[in-house]
């Protein structure tokens, strides 16, 4: 914890062009959020304003420089103001090198106070890739941004859903990269990482199914060789740490299985 009752996030803009602030501010409405977490936007104060008053908000901006400035109460917005996205020099829904780089800056800043402790956890709102880009800066999301900024050695994207936790090989590459991917070291390091991401999540015992890369987990074969030389000895070397792991299955069996609580 941050300090307080009640867990401290910081909560990303996103692209201020884009459709961030508007979600911001429209779930920052809800007093059930106050409830649960001190909700701190790291953004730029005039364009929560500018959304304010385009969308005829009954909401009010505090400003603030410092995170231990910040009150959190329903109707008002706590924002860590970095005064980067002058709304005078872009255009909401245009792709623009000053969007892209403000949008930047917010993360790297909600990281940084999450490294330090200031906050508990972070929150993003949407980017927008070629707005980054245009602004230099060449990462493919949030999840090799966040991978770079904490110089963490081990990275995958976990999406959770109702009954489902899915952990991926690759992200926001082209199918021949994500193919070029699948090898054993990364089937296995993303094998442990589902496990241990499951233990954090309170189940004791995960039970972890592997989605074949070809159609029908290659049919012994017959549709491709990488189940046999790349998944098959990654999860031998899981079973053989004592994880509780499947064969490759097609994905559609994965997903129908784990839907009804095999996995």
């Amino acid at each position: 914890m941050a300090g307080t009752e009640r867990p401290r996030l910081a909560i990303t803009l996103g692209d201020p062009a884009g459709i961030g602030p508007e979600v911001v501010l429209k779930v920052l409405m809800h007093d059930e959020v106050y409830a649960q977490a001190d909700p701190l936007v790291i953004g730029d104060r005039r364009v929560l304003e500018r959304t304010v008053a385009a969308l005829d908000l009954p909401l009010r901006i505090e400003a603030v420089a410092d995170v231990r400035e910040a009150t959190y109460r329903p109707g008002t917005i706590a924002v860590l103001d970095l005064e980067n996205a002058d709304p005078a020099t872009f255009e909401i829904g245009e792709e623009s090198a000053v969007a892209g780089r403000a949008a930047v800056d917010y993360v790297f800043r909600a990281c940084d106070l999450a490294m330090a402790g200031e906050v508990d956890a972070i929150v993003t709102a949407p980017l927008n890739k070629a707005a980054m880009h245009m602004a230099g800066y060449t990462y493919a999301g949030h999840t090799e941004l966040l991978t770079e900024r904490t110089h963490a050695p081990r990275v995958s994207m976990l999406l959770i859903g109702p009954g489902l936790r899915i952990v991926h090989d690759s992200t926001h590459v082209s199918l021949a990269e994500a193919i070029a991917r699948v090898t054993p070291q990364r089937v296995e390091e993303v094998i442990q990482l589902a496990y241990d991401a499951c233990r954090a999540l309170g189940i004791a015992e995960p039970r972890i199914a592997v989605a074949g890369l070809n159609p029908h987990a290659s049919e012994g074969g017959i549709f491709g060789n990488q189940e046999a030389e790349s998944i098959v000895p990654a999860i031998a070397a899981a079973r053989a740490r004592g994880l509780n792991v499947s064969d490759p299955q097609p994905p559609d069996t994965v997903f129908l299985r784990a839907t009804k609580g095999h996995y």
